[in-house]
C-alpha cells in the first residue's frame, strides 16, 4: 500500500488506474509541534500535542446518532413524534489521560520521544474514509475530493481539517469489474467503519 502526503506527493498517484483508496489522520511532525525551534518552549509543545490529541480523538470517535421516537401503542394521527440526538460522552479517564500530556513537566528529549511514539501509533489508526474508483483513475478521484466536489471534502471543512492533516493511501487495481466496485466499497466500509464515510 502506498502512503502519501498531499498535496506535496499528488503526482505519485496513478492517473491511468482505479483502485482502493483511503484517508487517515496524520500526527504532526516535530517541526509542526515546535520541537525544531531555535528556542524550544516545552510547555507550548506539550500544549500543541494535547490539542492535537483532542482534535484527532474527536474525529476518530465522533459517534453522534439521531433518530425519531414515538409511542407505538398510539394511533398515528394522535401519536407524538420526538427527535433525539445521542452524543458519545468521553469517560473521565480518557479526558484525564489526554490532559496529563499538558500538565506533566517534560524536557525536550522526553517530548521528542512522546511525539515520535504518538506519530508511529497513529499509523495504525483506522482510516477516516475509504473509497473505490474504477470508472475514474485514482488521481482523478483524489483531485475531485481536493477541489471540494465531494461530501468527504465538506466533512473535512466541518471538522476544520486540511488535506495536510491526512495521509492518502491507495492500492491500484485492474482486476475487478465496474459492476462489482460499488458492492466491494460498501463491504470494505462495513468492515472498517470509517468515521467520515457517510452517505
Amino acid at each position: 500500500m502506498n502512503k502519501l502526503r498531499i498535496p506535496e506527493e499528488i503526482d505519485q498517484v496513478p492517473d491511468y488506474k482505479g483502485g482502493i483508496y483511503s484517508f487517515s489522520l496524520r500526527f504532526p511532525t516535530d517541526y509542526e509541534l515546535g520541537l525544531k525551534s531555535k528556542i524550544i518552549n516545552c510547555r507550548r509543545v506539550a500544549l500543541n500535542i494535547k490539542n492535537k490529541l483532542v482534535e484527532l480523538d474527536e474525529i476518530l470517535n465522533s459517534n453522534t446518532m439521531s433518530g425519531d421516537v414515538n409511542n407505538p401503542l398510539q394511533s398515528q394521527h394522535i401519536s407524538r413524534m420526538y427527535k433525539v440526538v445521542f452524543d458519545e460522552i468521553k469517560t473521565p479517564i480518557q479526558s484525564e489521560l489526554i490532559d496529563s500530556v499538558e500538565t506533566k513537566k517534560w524536557n525536550v528529549e522526553e517530548l521528542t520521544i512522546v511525539a515520535n511514539a504518538l506519530r508511529q501509533a497513529f499509523l495504525y489508526a483506522s482510516p477516516i474514509y475509504v473509497g473505490m474508483t474504477r470508472k475514474q483513475s485514482l488521481k482523478t478521484r483524489l483531485t475531485q475530493h481536493m477541489s471540494g466536489d465531494s461530501q468527504f471534502s465538506q466533512r473535512l471543512k466541518e471538522k476544520k481539517l486540511s488535506w495536510r492533516d491526512l495521509y492518502y493511501h491507495y492500492i491500484a487495481l485492474d482486476d475487478f469489474y465496474i459492476e462489482m466496485s460499488a458492492d466491494l466499497e460498501k463491504l470494505v466500509q462495513s468492515i472498517f467503519k470509517p468515521s467520515l464515510s457517510m452517505r
